[in-house]
């Protein structure tokens, strides 16, 4: 992941959970970026309507353009380590994932409500080298089209990713049935008045 990328994700974690008003000097300290940087995208967040500029902070005023924008700076496909075929279903494959993995996309969305918009075939997680051979370990890998995608894990997570990069991950897969995860994370985020 790009600093930049981080940066959104952060900031929006903090949005997500009520905060509106950022110092850049902290934010920058605080995720271990150049202040530069952090000037920069808050320049273009300025620039975008998103959010207001103080003398050292900022005032976010639109959470969604926050968070398309960190959609468009997303690339993950930059960030897979691997991909491979399993030949078991879905659940069981997530129940075999040793626990240091995260998940994200179709998994993380069902951990975090319990419930599946459309049926699923792929699993999307965030692990790192060790976790990576760990994985490959379990499992009997063929050489098919992949359904188990690794992608790098760049920062301290939980055994599922935040919701905005939950909501940026599936923004950014190919799957058919990714807009309707996408679709159904998003009303939920309008119901909990995260996203208005």
């Amino acid at each position: 992941m790009k600093k930049t990328e981080i940066f959104l994700i952060k900031l929006l974690e903090k949005c997500f959970k009520g905060k509106k008003q950022f110092k850049q000097k902290e934010l920058a300290k605080e995720i271990g970026i150049s202040i530069g940087l952090v000037n920069s995208i808050v320049k273009k967040l300025y620039e975008m309507g998103a959010i207001e500029i103080k003398r050292f902070s900022f005032i976010v005023l639109d959470v969604k353009k926050i968070l398309l924008y960190a959609c468009i700076k997303r690339n993950l496909s930059k960030d897979a380590i691997d991909s491979f075929y399993v030949d078991l279903p879905v659940k069981k494959i997530e129940c075999l994932m040793p626990n240091k993995v995260v998940f994200t996309a179709y998994t993380a969305y069902r951990l975090y409500f319990n419930e599946s918009p459309a049926n699923y075939s792929e699993i999307y997680i965030y692990a790192d080298q060790q976790t990576l051979q760990e994985i490959k370990s379990r499992f009997n890998v063929e050489n098919k089209k992949p359904n188990v995608f690794i992608l790098k894990k760049e920062f301290e997570m939980k055994n599922k990713v935040s919701l905005p990069l939950l909501y940026i991950d599936l923004w950014n897969l190919k799957e058919w049935y990714a807009k309707e995860f996408l679709n159904a994370l998003e009303r939920h985020l309008k119901n909990e008045g995260i996203l208005e």
